[in-house]
C-alpha cells in the first residue's frame, strides 16, 4: 500500500467568524499535508448516488489519522473536496479510506 501513497493531499479545517449581523465567513486552513492513493470514481461507484453528478468523486486513501472528521476538507490538485464517507480499512485500522467529492462553490 504505501508504493501507492504517491499523491499529496492538503487536509484543512473551517474557522467560522460571524459579522455581527447572523451571517459570517468560513477561513480554511491547512493543518496538515499527507501522502495519499487516490482513485477516481465512476458514478456507479458512488454510494451516494444522489448527489450532483457532474461533480468529480474520488477515494483516497491514507495512514488513518484521528483528526479527519467529516468537518475536514481536502484539497487535492487544487480543487477542494468534502468527505461523504470514512471508513476504517483492514491491517489493525492503519488506514483511513475516503469518499470525497468536489466541494460545491
Amino acid at each position: 500500500m504505501i508504493g501507492r501513497l504517491r499523491h499529496r493531499v492538503a487536509l484543512q479545517s473551517a474557522a467560522r467568524t460571524g459579522d455581527g449581523g447572523g451571517g459570517g465567513s468560513v477561513a480554511w486552513t491547512t493543518f496538515a499535508n499527507v501522502w495519499a492513493d487516490v482513485r477516481t470514481l465512476r458514478s456507479s461507484d458512488d454510494a451516494a448516488a444522489d448527489r450532483d453528478a457532474r461533480l468529480k468523486r474520488y477515494r483516497i486513501t491514507l495512514r488513518h489519522r484521528d483528526d479527519v472528521t467529516f468537518e475536514t476538507r481536502l484539497v487535492y490538485r487544487g480543487a477542494a473536496l468534502e468527505i461523504l464517507s470514512i471508513q476504517t480499512e483492514a491491517e489493525r485500522g492503519r488506514w483511513l479510506v475516503l469518499d470525497c467529492a468536489e466541494a460545491r462553490t
